[in-house]
């Protein structure tokens, strides 16, 4: 066995922690530390953002390694409550942010915050240096994701806490689950289903003026599946005076990429 700190020079808690297949751990929690991760800044957020930021770590089975470690926040107050791992070797951390600018994705499922505090739900990807989904969760009040599932098809479970009378409730046709609140606060369950995603990174490029009939130096976007299914592709093609080449397959994997490289 091992016991190890985990913490910078001020305050730090893990309140969620999981294990995947190959005994390594996953710490989620949160911190006031600007230096939580001193040897290890790989992650997708490398530096913490606020007052105290939402963070994730991963520990080898040894116990004497961190493989990664990330900050997740905004200039406000977040806090990691939750953390299950995929069977692709994907992250899901989930909690409850007060950040107006909190880090989420294009493919999220609410791009703004919506109240006083709203629930958050991250996924990243095997070595921590991408989020592939980022959004948050939540109605005009104080929300909160407390706790994570994950079932054998990676489709992810979400409870917690909810004062919001709007908040975005979901239900089958025929259902007979409650539709509406019953008091200030609420507790809630929710299912998010992980269809295929593709994420670019970046999603934008720039070029300098280039003279006419002169190709620019390519320049690189990442397409990742950051989804839990396999991603069919047909093809890949630019509009306007860009030209591609790429080395996509058919089908991307969850998790894997592929590099498109983009001329002016």
């Amino acid at each position: 066995g091992y016991v190890t700190y985990l913490g910078g020079s001020r305050a730090d808690s893990v309140n969620a922690m999981a294990v995947d297949v190959n005994g390594n751990a996953y710490a989620a929690g949160s911190t006031q530390s600007v230096n939580l991760f001193p040897n290890n800044q790989s992650g997708a957020q490398p530096s913490i953002s606020g007052g105290t930021d939402g963070f994730a770590a991963e520990v080898n089975n040894a116990g004497n390694a961190l493989i990664y470690g990330t900050y997740m926040g905004g200039a406000q107050s977040d806090s990691a409550k939750a953390i299950v791992v995929a069977h692709t070797g994907s992250a899901y951390v989930a909690g409850n942010t007060t950040s107006s600018d909190f880090p989420v994705t294009t493919n999220a499922t609410q791009q703004n915050l919506a109240g006083v505090q709203d629930g958050f739900l991250v996924k990243r990807n095997p070595v921590g240096q991408v989020f592939l989904f980022a959004s948050y969760y939540g109605g005009s009040q104080s929300d909160s994701v407390n706790g994570l599932g994950i079932d054998a098809n990676s489709d992810v479970y979400m409870v917690g806490q909810t004062g919001s009378p709007n908040f975005p409730v979901l239900l089958p046709s025929g259902s007979t689950l409650q539709a509406a609140s019953n008091s200030q606060f609420d507790a809630f369950v929710a299912k998010y289903v992980i269809a295929p995603q593709g994420v670019f990174s970046p999603t934008a490029l720039g070029f300098a003026a280039q003279a006419p009939s002169v190709a620019s130096s390519a320049q690189a976007v990442t397409f990742t599946n950051g989804g839990e299914l396999a991603l069919n592709i047909s093809g890949v093609s630019t509009t306007g005076p860009y030209a591609q080449t790429n080395n996509c397959p058919a089908t991307l994997n969850p998790t894997d990429s592929c590099v498109i490289n983009v001329t002016f």
